[in-house]
């Protein structure tokens, strides 16, 4: 039995020259920015995929690959490990938001600025609407600390004109210190070095800004689950009452010329 020998054709020229400018098309694409943010895109899916399926990372990140791809790309963005910004990145009213302690690391870690520092009012009480903490710092460069780098002041009155204090399960009302020095170092950052979060807000911030129909301590990152359970119910009750005062119908008002007696009217006496 004869084997048949099947013979290609040769490739005309003309083909091997479009061949040629098609893999030239695609190196140049690959190098443009455009295909390397479709590189770096494909790359943070596949890494997405990987921790999704990880229980190591937070709940917020298991099995959601979205939410792991993009925590991968801003990891790539700031040149971190990607497990180390999961664990840092919350949602909180749908946003990004960062913790305030792994911002003051970045802060203390970018080498641009000495360790920030937190300054309080002297002879003020801390019971005093007067009381505040606030931040400084100085650039690497000014070797003679001439020239700090002050942040706002955060006061008790600060606090309370913007209602952190009043939220239901308000950790201002449990450890305020933390969080004067946690909003002091927020305020600091936005001022001098906003780069650092990438426009981002910390999770202590986006906790505090008031939203429609959401119990507060399900954005609160410290809340134990007692009081996420607690906040809850409490939300849900009071949802129901002011949904119960809505329908009830409101009492007519009844002019004073309306109001009834129970004095006889005087009539006109009957023709004789």
């Amino acid at each position: 039995m004869t084997q048949e020998v099947i013979s290609q054709a040769p490739v005309s020229p003309a083909i091997q020259q479009a061949e040629l400018q098609i893999r030239q098309a695609e190196s140049r694409f690959a190098l443009s920015p455009v295909g390397q943010a479709l590189q770096q895109f494909e790359l943070a899916q596949r890494m997405g995929r990987m921790f999704a399926s990880s229980t190591i990372v937070p709940a917020s990140y298991q099995n959601n690959i979205p939410n792991c791809a993009i925590a991968v790309d801003i990891a790539m963005r700031m040149n971190l490990p990607p497990l180390q910004v999961m664990q840092n990145l919350y949602v909180v009213h749908g946003n990004p938001s960062w913790s305030a302690k792994f911002l003051i690391g970045c802060i203390n870690s970018c080498g641009r600025f000495t360790p920030i520092e937190y300054k309080t009012k002297d002879n003020v009480a801390q019971s005093s609407d007067d009381y505040g903490v606030r931040c400084v710092a100085y650039d690497i460069h000014d070797l003679e600390r001439r020239n700090p780098l002050y942040g706002p002041w955060v006061t008790w009155a600060m606090v309370k004109a913007e209602g952190w204090l009043a939220k239901n399960g308000s950790k201002w009302k449990s450890m305020p210190d933390m969080m004067f020095r946690y909003r002091a170092a927020a305020f600091w950052q936005r001022l001098y070095a906003p780069e650092l979060a990438l426009g981002l807000m910390t999770s202590e911030e986006a906790a505090d800004i008031p939203a429609q129909d959401t119990p507060y301590l399900d954005l609160n990152p410290t809340a134990s689950p007692r009081e996420v359970k607690r906040s809850r119910l409490s939300h849900i009750a009071g949802k129901a009452v002011a949904e119960k005062a809505k329908a009830e119908p409101k009492p007519y008002p009844v002019a004073d010329e309306e109001i009834v007696t129970d004095t006889p009217a005087e009539t006109d006496p009957a023709p004789e």
